[in-house]
């Protein structure tokens, strides 16, 4: 197509297959369920320190509070973060 690049032909061809490649996905998980659990084991093995010292990371929160990038899924439900973002 010479009005579209590459890169806009497969963007519009993976909306337009969406549900196919979903199912192409949950298919190839199912079958290599194991061999992808040993990997992500292995990964996290191998990388300790440094998932370690990103996961530690202090960060700063919209809402003012400084909080570890762990802790902030768990952080962005309390009343403090709830009451300043309904402020705004």
């Amino acid at each position: 197509m010479p009005d579209r690049t590459k890169q806009e032909y497969y963007k519009q061809w993976r909306e337009a297959n969406k549900e196919a490649l979903a199912e192409k996905q949950k298919q190839y998980y199912e079958a290599n369920k194991e061999a992808i659990a040993i990997k992500r084991k292995q990964y996290c093995e191998d990388n300790k320190e440094e998932l370690k010292a990103f996961y530690s990371e202090k960060i700063q929160c919209k809402c003012g509070a400084v909080v570890r990038r762990s802790g902030i899924a768990r952080h962005c439900k309390t009343p403090k973060h709830n009451k300043y973002v309904g402020s705004l």
